[in-house]
């Protein structure tokens, strides 16, 4: 089953739980999860604030700087997107300047989204993720609970730790 943003957004009141209470049941897996936070007025700094937290090092996690990437317009500041951490690693943040994607570059819009992907490469994805998306998105990093305190979100930060393949792999081999 696939929810799409369009579904996620125009469903009824409760879906989340209800969904979340299907998968428990059904023993069922969550492959993606994304977690979107919407500025729609704008962030102090907007896009470039982003770059510079990065730069900062204050996306840093454990002590180690995750792989960016900059894709759009960086040149004339129109329709930016930064992206760090990885897929292969089963965490990615895209923040993007969303009123571009939406309304045209030369809208004017301010409205910048931060999207946390999770993928179940080396996690285990709870259903817990869709009651609770907010502080599943603030466990993702310090960045993320920050950027949740700046939209008045007061959450309790659920990290999800990444599975040990290594372990799996070792005993794979043996056998």
């Amino acid at each position: 089953c696939n929810l799409f943003g369009a579904a996620c957004t125009f469903a009824a009141p409760g879906w989340n739980d209800r969904i979340a209470s299907i998968v428990e049941g059904n023993d069922g897996v969550l492959t993606r999860c994304d977690l979107a936070l919407d500025f729609f007025d704008g962030l102090a700094g907007g896009i470039d604030g982003i770059k510079a937290d990065y730069m900062a090092g204050l996306m840093d996690v454990g002590g180690k700087r995750l792989k960016c990437n900059m894709v759009g317009d960086w040149c004339n500041g129109k329709a930016r997107s930064f992206y760090h951490g990885s897929k292969e690693a089963g965490k990615q943040t895209n923040s993007y300047e969303k009123g571009h994607q939406l309304f045209g570059e030369d809208s004017g819009s301010q409205w910048l989204r931060v999207e946390l992907r999770y993928g179940n490469k080396l996690r285990v994805l709870p259903a817990d993720m869709l009651r609770r998306p907010a502080d599943f998105f603030a466990g993702a990093s310090d960045w993320h609970a920050a950027m949740l305190l700046k939209a008045d979100q007061i959450v309790m930060a659920e990290p999800v730790r990444c599975t040990g393949r290594l372990a799996v792999e070792t005993v794979e081999a043996e056998c």
